[in-house]
C-alpha cells in the first residue's frame, strides 16, 4: 500500500503539469484570436471624423484648415513583420488666402490620369462645379509628418485630398 502513494503522487504530477501546459496553451491561442479580431474589425471598420486637431497635426505646415472630413483604420501591408499600418484619407478645406499660399509653396502638377479623374473617397462632399487637381510632386519637401502618400489639392475650391499610411521607419 506504501508503494502505491508515489505512483499516486506522480500522477498527479504529470497532470497538473499537462494540465497547466494546456491551460499556458489556451491562453496564447485566445489572446492571438482576440487580437486578430481586433485588427480584422479595424481594417473592415474605419472610423470617420471631423475633428480637425489631427488633420492639423499631420498638416502642420498647411496653417488653420476651415473644416475636415477623414477616415482612419488599418491597411495591410503584405509584410510578415509589420502586417499592418495605419491608413488616413480625407478632406481639408482652406479659404482661398491660405489655398494661394499652399500652393506657392510646393510643387503641384495636374493630375494626368483622367480630366474627370476625383477622389475615391467621398466624393459627394465637394461643390459640383467643374474640379480641377493638383497632384503634390515634390518628394524633397515634407508637407506632412510621419505619414507618406498621395496629395492633392482641388485649384478652383481650396480643398485638400489626402491618402496618406503611416511612414515606413528604415532599419
Amino acid at each position: 500500500m506504501t508503494a502505491l502513494k508515489p505512483i499516486l503522487l506522480v500522477k498527479i504530477i504529470k497532470f497538473s503539469t499537462y494540465a497547466f501546459l494546456v491551460f499556458v496553451v489556451a491562453t496564447i491561442t485566445m489572446s492571438i484570436l482576440l487580437r486578430y479580431r481586433e485588427i480584422n474589425w479595424k481594417v473592415n471598420h474605419p472610423t470617420y471624423s471631423n475633428d480637425i486637431g489631427k488633420v492639423m497635426q499631420i498638416f502642420s505646415q498647411v496653417g488653420e484648415g476651415n473644416r475636415c472630413y477623414w477616415s482612419e483604420g488599418l491597411q495591410s501591408t503584405g509584410d510578415f513583420s509589420r502586417p499592418y499600418i495605419n491608413a488616413i484619407t480625407g478632406y481639408v478645406w482652406l479659404d482661398r488666402q491660405q489655398q494661394q499660399r499652399f500652393l506657392k509653396k510646393y510643387r503641384w502638377e495636374a493630375v494626368r490620369s483622367d480630366r474627370s479623374w476625383s477622389p475615391d473617397f467621398a466624393p459627394q462632399l465637394l461643390a459640383h462645379a467643374p474640379q480641377k487637381w493638383l497632384v503634390y510632386t515634390d518628394a524633397q519637401a515634407k508637407i506632412v509628418r510621419n505619414y507618406q502618400g498621395m496629395i492633392y489639392i482641388e485649384k478652383n475650391n481650396g480643398v485638400i485630398y489626402f491618402t496618406l499610411v503611416t511612414a515606413q521607419q528604415k532599419q
